[in-house]
């Protein structure tokens, strides 16, 4: 699978689907929120280093959005999917 890529910004998400966890790469001081497609707020966090990664124990099979904003009020929207065996 190829991660999801925002060129302006470089910031990587995979693997997409993932089970255990899913890695975020170039987020260095960015906020990073994952939510339910609903809407609700499952995660939120400010990440001090250049990769950081989610665990989605607690997540369910299914689609999800996460939202990275930087410094700059730039903000990269991408799905991704959880699958649980």
């Amino acid at each position: 699978n190829t991660p999801a890529q925002n060129e302006n910004t470089q910031i990587l998400i995979y693997p997409n689907p993932a089970s255990e966890k899913v890695s975020v790469k170039g987020c260095y001081n960015s906020k990073i929120q994952v939510y339910d497609l609903t809407g609700k707020e499952l995660y939120s966090c400010l990440s001090d280093s250049y990769v950081h990664d989610i665990f989605l124990n607690d997540f369910i099979s299914g689609t999800y959005l996460i939202k990275i904003t930087n410094n700059d009020n730039n903000v990269l929207s991408k799905l991704f999917n959880v699958i649980k065996h």
